[in-house]
């Protein structure tokens, strides 16, 4: 696990953990038919994530900032699941639920520790924790509506 205490860490983990979600979820649409299209809408989402967060940090930082700004109890520490090729809809659903809950939490964190320094960067991430709250509600939904729950 690694800490982020720099503006350029943080965006790091964040272009790691989009990216490597949205794989994740085109992986599990191709294991799970009843997923697929929800899920392919969740990784152009994260790419989406990735982009637009990494826009508005390149649009701000300077050296000086970078430099002088640190975050404070951020940490690197999401671990994106292996695909489970025996995995039910269910467990793929509790499974994404739980990543979503860690990644809404690390946005969370850096777009409150970000606020001062960074207000656009923080406004991003403030946005993507936002929709992360919809997207687990919209996963609870689904696993509520599973029949193999």
């Amino acid at each position: 696990m690694m800490e982020c205490t720099t503006a350029a860490s943080v965006i790091t983990h964040v272009s790691k953990i989009e990216l490597d979600s949205a794989k994740l979820y085109e992986q599990w649409g191709k294991l799970h038919e009843k997923l697929r299209d929800s899920f392919e809408a969740f990784a152009k989402a994260n790419r989406k994530n990735e982009q637009r967060v990494k826009r508005a940090y390149y649009s701000v930082v300077s050296d000086a900032l970078e430099t002088g700004f640190c975050f404070k109890e951020i940490r690197a520490d999401i671990v994106i699941p292996e695909v489970s090729k025996g995995a039910s809809v269910s467990e793929v659903l509790n499974r994404a639920v739980a990543l979503e809950k860690e990644i809404r939490e690390f946005y969370g964190k850096a777009a409150n520790s970000s606020r001062a320094l960074l207000a656009d960067v923080s406004r991003q991430m403030e946005k993507v924790s936002q929709e992360r709250t919809k997207r687990v509600e919209q996963l609870q939904s689904m696993a509520a509506s599973n029949p193999d729950s």
